[in-house]
């Protein structure tokens, strides 16, 4: 498994942005993502990419607490 990260990998979807660290984890045939930390934000969320060995096939994934209610959105094909 090799690790690699970096800071500010920004994402603009859906009105979303985030600029954070990023983790990458690979292993086999896939490369999950996953952040380290989200900078100015009092909601915690958990953003995960999901790239196939062709990295042609790219799923986010985030968690997001709303009134005490944990919400999953897939973000596909950024």
């Amino acid at each position: 498994m090799s690790f690699i990260s970096f800071n500010s990998c920004s994402l603009n979807h859906s009105n979303i942005f985030i600029n954070t660290n990023w983790s990458y984890h690979c292993w086999n045939r896939y490369l999950a993502i996953t952040t380290l930390r989200r900078h100015s934000s009092s909601v915690c969320r958990t953003y995960s990419h999901f790239i196939t060995d062709d990295f042609l096939d790219l799923e986010i994934s985030y968690n997001t607490e709303v009134n005490g209610v944990m919400r999953k959105t897939m973000i596909h094909d950024i």
